[in-house]
């Protein structure tokens, strides 16, 4: 029996992952991506995790049989616990995994394409984590009539719906901390597992996402159409998070010359 087709979207809050998990979702070939485990808690009881994760495969996949979901971080260890609740092995084609992260996580997704979305600029990256706790706005499209999958959208992009955000050094430096543990827990369990994931770099997919949604594609053995549908989701960052931007690096240069 062929095994199933499977993409792991893998990332951090704030990495820019939405506009991945938009373009595969607009190729109707790669799944329907999303952020499945949010409401899952090992804290349930009664529930039977193995059989509720066989049903978000069969949910969120498409009619070619791919199934995609997008995982956080911080999510792990929350699908580990609920995983490891019900009747479900553990792999046993790996000697010794008593030292190994996540044990059923790998097992659940054994055989699939791991995608691993990054964001090179942490700086600006933890900038907007602050930004849209503030504002509560994590996305955008151009047009208010548009609509879209993602949670807490501005319809309607407007360059002032920030200009109220209170510029806070500390939140934006504990926002990178946060952001270096959660890449810190990705690189071991793509280590602990011998997984090579497919690598995303943000800052680089904005320009030639459609050559890397194409090699996603040819992982999972799907044959992509030659025109490729364009996105809703716009840039949310503006002047102000360029200005939050400006004053956190005079910050920290200043807190560098105190020292000298």
């Amino acid at each position: 029996m062929k095994a199933p087709r499977q993409i792991i979207l893998c990332a951090t809050q704030r990495c820019g992952s939405t506009i991945v998990v938009e373009d595969l979702r607009n190729t109707e070939l790669l799944g329907m991506p999303q952020e499945a485990f949010i409401p899952w808690s090992p804290s349930r009881e009664g529930v039977d995790f193995s059989e509720r994760l066989q049903r978000i495969q069969e949910r969120d996949a498409t009619d070619n049989g791919v199934f995609s979901v997008k995982v956080m971080a911080r999510q792990l260890p929350v699908i580990e616990k609920c995983l490891a609740l019900s009747p479900m092995p553990v792999r046993d084609d790996v000697p010794d995994i008593s030292d190994k992260v996540f044990p059923y996580v790998s097992s659940a997704f054994k055989d699939a394409t791991f995608v691993w979305i990054r964001r090179r600029d942490t700086i600006r990256q933890a900038i907007s984590r602050v930004m849209a706790r503030q504002t509560g706005v994590n996305h955008a499209v151009g047009d208010k009539n548009d609509e879209h999958f993602a949670g807490k959208v501005l319809k309607g992009y407007s360059q002032k719906y920030n200009q109220n955000a209170d510029y806070r050094q500390n939140a934006i430096r504990g926002a990178m901390k946060q952001i270096q543990k959660e890449e810190l827990v990705w690189q071991r369990f793509f280590r602990d597992w011998d997984i090579k994931p497919i690598m995303v770099d943000y800052e680089q997919y904005v320009d030639t996402w459609e050559e890397k949604v194409r090699e996603i594609a040819a992982a999972v053995d799907v044959t992509l159409p030659t025109e490729l549908k364009q996105r809703k989701l716009v840039k949310l960052s503006n002047a102000v998070n360029d200005e939050w931007f400006r004053r956190y690096t005079d910050d920290v240069i200043a807190e560098l010359s105190e020292n000298i």
